[in-house]
């Protein structure tokens, strides 16, 4: 999977079961908001990935040199000599914490766990996800987790030793394996978005995937959910078809 991408544009996507609306936001300067840059010495590298707020108030600031945790006034690193067992992979994609308070720490070769009290790294061996390059985690209701990767979706129950391998195809039938963004919407269903190979909707009740066919979100990249319940759909490459 590529390390960097670039956004082109945004669409809105208002959905019930299926979708409704694509419409296209044209953004506009705000030139009253002021961001203040961190001083770059505190980060183990300035090659930031996905930032994340802990139910502490943490924010913990994945890079390509290791892991940050970010206090509003300094930061904590965490590298290869904090892990208690394995060999830490300091190529960190993404940071999520569970309802027990562990953080799951997702890198470019696998899976780990940070446990948050003693500064401890586990290295975590699911064979499922060994080398996997996890691009996004998703704790679920129940403390259920999910994992996307290129290797494909994985989830992982409460009672649940290890993680299992979720199949799913796109419209063509292939199966999807480089999952870069997930959600959760009310209704049970999940949200997923592969790099070249669209946007889908998983029924986890039904446990069925459907295909978006559609030219714009072929190239579906990350999402998001606000407080409306509406999912947005980031793209990358150039656009390949008209919203309407």
């Amino acid at each position: 999977m590529h390390r960097r991408f670039l956004i082109s544009r945004f669409f809105i996507v208002c959905i019930g079961f299926v979708l409704s609306e694509i419409q296209v936001v044209a953004a506009e300067s705000f030139p009253q908001v002021r961001f203040t840059p961190l001083p770059s010495d505190i980060l183990p590298s300035n090659e930031v990935r996905k930032l994340y707020q802990d139910s502490d108030g943490y924010i913990w600031i994945p890079t390509y040199n290791g892991l940050a945790r970010y206090d509003g006034y300094g930061a904590i690193t965490y590298g290869m000599r904090d892990v208690s067992n394995g060999l830490f992979n300091t190529f960190v994609n993404v940071v999520v914490e569970d309802h027990d308070k562990n953080l799951w720490i997702g890198t470019e070769h696998g899976l780990f766990r940070l446990d948050k009290v003693s500064g401890n790294i586990v290295a975590d061996e699911y064979p499922e996800l060994a080398d996997c390059n996890i691009a996004v985690i998703l704790c679920d209701t129940g403390n259920g987790i999910w994992i996307g990767g290129d290797k494909g979706l994985f989830r992982k129950n409460a009672l649940d030793r290890n993680f299992h391998p979720v199949p799913i195809s796109n419209s063509a039938g292939r199966p999807v394996k480089a999952v870069t963004s997930i959600i959760k919407d009310d209704k049970l269903n999940l949200w997923i978005a592969a790099f070249d190979q669209g946007l889908l909707r998983y029924d986890i009740r039904e446990d069925r995937a459907y295909a978006c066919d559609d030219a714009v979100l072929r190239k579906a990249h990350v999402l998001a959910r606000d407080v409306a319940g509406n999912i947005w759909v980031g793209t990358v490459g150039r656009r390949s078809g008209a919203a309407g």
